[in-house]
């Protein structure tokens, strides 16, 4: 069966994509920090209560020193307590806020995810941690942590640098959706040109098996139409030679043939097939030639007796009966079908 073709999708209209704008230079981007401290939160059941303590007072020194300004300080004295207690989510908040003053980004942003992880509703976590990342360029990772840490603990400050990392990462959001939409667009107008290239195809495919199907059956049907022996074309009956070769005459007793006689007979499918019947072919020639035993055979043969009907009903008699003049005389020549017994009718 023939494929059916391929109704297109509607097609997803495609956006007029902007050119390309170079980025907007922000004057508050930082380099990255790639000496992150390795941080290591495990153990914290196995804490002393001396080592407790005594983290809690380094931690109020760092404090001391961060107010000071002395940053680095204060992340030496947060490092120490954090190596004997381990498990104080404020000192990795305040350490990685240490970090983001001395711009480092990365180290406090591996400081905070800890806070995070050791306690989810660390506002200044999310705070110092959406900074940073406001610093490095990513503000879509800056938005969500500002967003989270505001929705904990508000304050105005933080709303202003929320806002501006908003707008930048909706900007970046709108244009990823735009390529995003143009590229799904491209691919399906790529696969629906594909298909009906493939269609296209497989119809002039068709085609030519068709064409070679009906030459070949061409072919077959001009060699189908042999017959019997010397007729040319049909084949043909001995002595019966074709009009440029002793014009219409051939066997004897045939007599005058009605005007275009064997034209007419031999055009008709069902006279042309029936004369390639080997049974036929065998007792025409005899019957044409006036043999009483071939009439005789002809009066019980059913296959005749059509082929006389058919005779008859194209020439109405004419083609039998009394040898006209010029033939070998009374009883000579091709039997008319109308004096054929049972010839009259058609015999199924």
């Amino acid at each position: 069966p023939a494929e059916k073709p391929v109704e297109p999708e509607p097609e997803e209209e495609m956006e007029e994509e902007e050119e390309e704008e170079p980025a907007e230079p922000d004057a508050d981007l930082w380099t990255p920090d790639d000496d992150v401290p390795p941080i290591t939160i495990d153990g914290a059941s196995e804490v002393s209560e001396e080592s407790m303590d005594k983290a809690m007072e380094l931690k109020s020194e760092a404090m001391g020193l961060q107010s000071e300004g002395d940053f680095e300080g204060a992340v030496g004295k947060m490092t120490e307590a954090l190596k004997l207690n381990p498990s104080i989510a404020m000192l990795y908040a305040n350490r990685g806020h240490c970090y983001m003053k001395l711009k480092k980004p990365k180290a406090a942003i591996a400081d905070c995810t800890a806070a995070i992880s050791l306690n989810p509703n660390s506002a200044k976590a999310f705070k110092v941690r959406g900074k940073c990342y406001r610093h490095l360029g990513n503000y879509e990772l800056a938005a969500n942590d500002l967003r989270m840490g505001q929705q904990i603990d508000f304050d105005e400050d933080t709303a202003e640098l929320h806002k501006l990392v908003e707008d930048k990462a909706k900007k970046i959001f709108e244009k990823k959706r735009c390529k995003e939409r143009n590229a799904r667009a491209r691919a399906e107008k790529d696969k629906e040109a594909a298909l009906r290239q493939r269609q296209e195809e497989l119809k002039k495919q068709r085609e030519r098996e068709e064409e070679e199907e009906r030459a070949e059956a061409a072919a077959a049907g001009m060699g189908g139409m042999g017959g019997m022996p010397g007729m040319g074309g049909m084949g043909g009956m001995p002595g019966m030679g074709g009009k440029g070769a002793g014009g219409k005459g051939g066997m004897p007793g045939m007599g005058d043939l009605p005007p275009g006689f064997m034209e007419k007979i031999l055009s008709d499918p069902e006279v042309a097939m029936a004369m390639q019947d080997p049974e036929v072919q065998a007792l025409l020639p005899k019957l044409m030639s006036g043999d009483p035993s071939a009439i005789a055979a002809a009066q019980s043969n059913p296959k005749l007796a059509k082929l006389l009907g058919k005779f008859s009903s194209m020439f109405g008699g004419a083609a039998g009966g009394a040898a006209p003049s010029g033939s070998a005389g009374p009883g000579a020549g091709f039997p008319g079908p109308g004096h054929m017994p049972g010839a009259g009718t058609d015999v199924d």
